[in-house]
């Protein structure tokens, strides 16, 4: 994925697989912020409003795989899709359909462990 892009390596064939080639978001590195001392981060971002994916600076690193990156893009885009709903008067991002959707990628179960494994190695990198 570069830098700053309308689509990413993986958004046109996730688009086409997943979403008819009808999702119409562009896709972007977010802004690269200064460290904390926060130990987990927002890996990826969607904003209805400007239809743009936002994926966090930290996975432009060697040691991320692409079928985790592929899994961000897909997840965020999943959120172009289903619309945020309010269950027991408390916003609900991911709703069960949204969650059983996600389940269906391919490598989720493996990307899922990568993060799960990896994210302090490469927060601390």
């Amino acid at each position: 994925m570069a830098k700053s892009t309308t689509s990413g390596p993986f958004f046109e064939r996730l688009n086409r697989r997943y979403f008819e080639g009808k999702h119409g978001a562009r896709i972007t590195w977010g802004p690269l912020r200064r460290r904390s001392q926060q130990r987990s981060i927002k890996v990826g971002s969607y904003s209805l409003e400007d239809r743009l994916i936002r994926v966090h600076p930290a996975l432009d690193h060697e040691m991320v795989p692409g079928y985790f990156l592929e899994w961000i893009v897909f997840h965020e885009m999943l959120h172009g899709k289903h619309t945020i709903r309010r269950l027991g008067g408390r916003r609900c991002f991911h709703p069960p359909e949204f969650s059983h959707e996600e389940r269906q990628f391919p490598d989720y179960g493996r990307a899922r462990l990568w993060q799960e494994t990896n994210m302090d190695r490469l927060l601390g990198s």
